[in-house]
C-alpha cells in the first residue's frame, strides 16, 4: 500500500521534480476549448487538473479520469500518474483575468471566473476555471495577473 503524504511533503517532492520552489497552486477546471458547436449534451465533460506556477513555469497536471474524486481513488490505488503539462512564463503572449464584479452584479454573480493564458505552443490558449473565494486559486490568480504588466 502506497505512503500517504501531507501537502506539505507532496508540494516538496513536486519543488524538487521541477527544480524550483512552488508558488501557488488550485485544483482548477479546464474549460472546453472547442468550438460552440460542441455545447450541451454533446460537449465534452470539464477536466480537472491540480494547476501550480514556478518561477518559470504554469504546471497542470491532468488525469485519464474526468473529475477530481475519480481521480483520488485511480491515484491511490496506483494505477496511471498524472500527466504533467508545463506553460513556460516567457511562451506567455497574454494572460485574461475578468475584472472583480461589483455592487449587485458582485452579490448576484458566480464567484468562478474564467482565466485565459495564451501562449506560443499547441493548442495556445489554456482555460482555468477558477473560485475568487479560495484562497489557494486568489493567490495563484494574483500572480498570474502580475506576469504580463499592460495586460
Amino acid at each position: 500500500m502506497k505512503k500517504e503524504t501531507s501537502p506539505e511533503e507532496y508540494w516538496a517532492a513536486v519543488a524538487e521534480e521541477v527544480g524550483e520552489p512552488v508558488r501557488a497552486y488550485a485544483l482548477a477546471r479546464m474549460a472546453d476549448v472547442a468550438g460552440p458547436e460542441q455545447t450541451g449534451m454533446f460537449a465534452p465533460r470539464p477536466e480537472w487538473g491540480l494547476a501550480f506556477i514556478t518561477n518559470s513555469a504554469l504546471y497542470v497536471e491532468r488525469g485519464s479520469t474526468p473529475n477530481w474524486f475519480q481521480r483520488l481513488v485511480t491515484t491511490r490505488q496506483g494505477h496511471e500518474a498524472p500527466t504533467r503539462d508545463a506553460i513556460r512564463i516567457d511562451s506567455m503572449t497574454k494572460v485574461i483575468i475578468p475584472p472583480p464584479r461589483t455592487g449587485l452584479r458582485r452579490i448576484l454573480a458566480v464567484p468562478e471566473i474564467v482565466v485565459e493564458i495564451h501562449h506560443d505552443g499547441t493548442p495556445g490558449v489554456l482555460r482555468l476555471v477558477l473560485d475568487r473565494r479560495s484562497p489557494n486559486d486568489k493567490l495563484l490568480i494574483d500572480i498570474l495577473s502580475g506576469l504580463m504588466p499592460g495586460d
